[in-house]
């Protein structure tokens, strides 16, 4: 149950966004976190928590990595 807070806390971070190239990293990270949950039959599954943690910071690291490529290099 940890795991799915966390999930949609994470899914309703990444929500907002203040220009395109961040509404296209946001919309990968959806889709990224919608995979991560995966059947709600697994949940209780063993191991099935840290394979969503390991999955939903696999997406983060993604995230950031998009958003880092939208901020345009500094101006000398």
């Amino acid at each position: 149950m940890r795991s799915f807070a966390v999930l949609l806390s994470l899914v309703a971070c990444v929500a907002l966004a203040d220009n395109p190239c961040e509404t296209k990293c946001n919309q990968q990270a959806s889709d990224c976190m919608k995979t991560c949950a995966g059947d709600p039959k697994d949940a209780s599954k063993p191991g099935e928590s840290k394979r969503l943690m390991q999955c939903v910071g696999t997406c983060q690291q993604t995230t950031k990595q998009c958003k880092a490529a939208c901020t345009p290099p500094p101006k000398p």
